[in-house]
């Protein structure tokens, strides 16, 4: 699973958007010769930038090694 940023030109529908790879017949995720990833977001393939992809597993397992709490608890 990703996080898609997006950029300025980015419309608001992928803005901030969880989104998985879409992978070929051997597993690996399909990617561009200038940097582009084809996603799945809300079911719709599209491409994008791959540089602008945040992969969520690590987001939540750097909040685990730095103890980080997921969210403000008081």
């Amino acid at each position: 699973m990703y996080k898609y940023l997006g950029d300025r030109n980015t419309d608001q529908q992928y803005k901030g958007h969880l989104c998985s790879a879409v992978k070929n017949k051997s597993g690996k995720c399909i990617r561009g010769r200038n940097g582009n990833m084809l996603v799945n977001i809300n079911g719709r393939k599209t491409v994008v930038v791959a540089r602008l992809l945040r992969r969520t597993d690590k987001l939540l397992l750097n909040r685990t090694r730095k103890n980080i709490p997921d969210h403000k608890v008081e």
